[in-house]
């Protein structure tokens, strides 16, 4: 669906979809898990596994259904995407959030299970359910 066009007319803004997925997967295996420095700083973009370990994650995020993708309307190539991930508010302190989970029982990568243990920290940091 598309939600977008950019200004300037050259990207769509619009919901992942089983059309764009691999190209939103090549994104973050050959950008974000290559370039971005915190994958730089995990040693994400040394470990192939560990690239392998956050494509799942992704491919998980992106059941719900609220990720998007931008598209060079010239080539229908995509060129950026935004993995999001919905959060749900814990009732009680035993129950752990999602990225905690995910690096817990599907990592077995140190640098992945260390950039996603990142991700869910600064998530801690801000109680979005509160006003």
């Amino acid at each position: 669906m598309e939600l977008f066009i950019t200004e300037n007319g050259k990207y769509r803004i619009e919901s992942l979809s089983p059309t764009t997925f691999p190209g939103a997967l090549r994104i973050i295996r050959d950008v974000f898990c290559q370039d971005e420095n915190v994958s730089i700083g995990s040693e994400v973009n040394k470990n192939l596994k560990a690239a392998e370990e956050l494509l799942e994650l992704c491919a998980d995020a992106a059941l719900d259904g609220v990720s998007l993708v931008a598209i060079e309307i010239n080539t229908g190539e995509v060129v950026s995407v935004s993995f999001n991930k919905i959060q749900i508010q814990t009732t009680d302190a035993s129950e752990k959030p999602f990225f905690d989970i995910f690096a817990e029982e599907r990592c077995t990568q140190a640098s992945s299970r260390s950039l996603i243990q990142f991700m869910a920290n600064v998530d801690a940091r801000c109680n979005f359910f509160k006003k």
